[in-house]
């Protein structure tokens, strides 16, 4: 290990192997799968994380515009419920008061 550190990568320092040599050549075989398979899922399970993450971000974001569109009037800001309860209704308000839609 202190070789390999030393000289810039293990491969370098490691002796190959041949075919030949069964147990040596499925030892390696076994730790470079391992390595790539453990590395490799681990780094693409994060990158696609952090996609899906962002995604779910803009979901929410756009959810969140369309429900204060359906709910606040766009010319006085007053809310649906206030609308509703005190006034002809927020459907009128909208078409009839401020001719939207």
């Amino acid at each position: 290990l202190n070789e390999g550190l030393r000289s810039g990568d293990i491969g370098s320092f490691m002796s190959p192997t041949t075919v030949d040599d069964v147990g040596g050549y499925a030892f390696r075989f076994a730790y470079q799968f391992a390595f790539w398979a453990i590395v490799i899922t681990i780094l693409l399970n994060v990158i696609f994380g952090i996609i899906i993450d962002t995604f779910g971000e803009l979901r929410s974001d756009n959810a969140a515009k369309k429900a204060h569109m359906e709910n606040f009037c766009f010319i006085c800001g007053l809310d649906r419920f206030t609308l509703d309860t005190k006034g002809p209704g927020f459907e009128h308000h909208v078409r009839n008061e401020h001719n939207m839609c």
